[in-house]
């Protein structure tokens, strides 16, 4: 066996060392596999619901009632609750958790932003009071942009109310909580999101 030989073996070596477990960690994440230790608390939505195609769609803000595209939630990540009617004790409990989540990030607090998407503006009792104590949360209204967004919101879960879904920077829908989700466990969610993203 010449050198040149012995030198492009060496380099074939070197490259499967290099690609070997590439290609079998992308064949087993293909397959679903996922290390023990790093599942997340909310619910992954597998594969992930792009909302890009929504993008046009016009909401109206609440509180100074100007329109509000949906494009605009892009490049942060967002958590949205949603509300037919009033909001009132359930709605304003998961208002608090999606608050005090977002304040639990501390220097990562500017990453994520939070909305209420409210069916019907006329419903609620108390809009300004709900802006104030919930400050930051943005209030958006207006047909036919909320029955179809929800539409899709719902049919890519369980239709239950106050579920808070998450929203990537990208416009994607990819992950759920339940009304009563433990904020603790929805903060290490949302850390490890932020610590491994690259956009938002």
């Amino acid at each position: 066996m010449n050198t040149q030989t012995k030198k492009r073996l060496l380099l074939i070596f070197i490259a499967a060392l290099f690609f070997v477990p590439l290609i079998i960690s992308f064949t087993l994440f293909q397959q679903g596999w996922r290390p023990i230790g790093q599942t997340n608390y909310g619910t992954l939505i597998n594969p992930a619901q792009s909302l890009t195609h929504l993008s046009t769609l016009t909401f109206e803000t609440v509180t100074d009632k100007q329109p509000f595209p949906l494009s605009n939630l892009w490049g942060k990540w967002t958590l949205i609750t949603v509300v037919q009617e009033d909001c009132v004790e359930a709605c304003q409990d998961t208002l608090y958790k999606m608050r005090q989540v977002r304040l639990a990030l501390n220097q990562n607090t500017t990453r994520v932003r939070r909305v209420l998407l409210v069916n019907d503006p006329n419903r609620l009792t108390k809009p300004d009071e709900i802006a104030t104590v919930y400050a930051g949360t943005l209030l958006l209204s207006g047909q036919p942009a909320f029955s179809t967004l929800t539409k899709v919101l719902y049919d890519s879960t369980t239709d239950t109310p106050y579920k808070i879904y998450v929203v990537d920077p990208l416009g994607n829908l990819m992950m759920f909580y339940p009304s009563d989700a433990n904020p603790s466990k929805m903060l290490k969610d949302l850390e490890r999101l932020l610590r491994l993203s690259t956009v938002g």
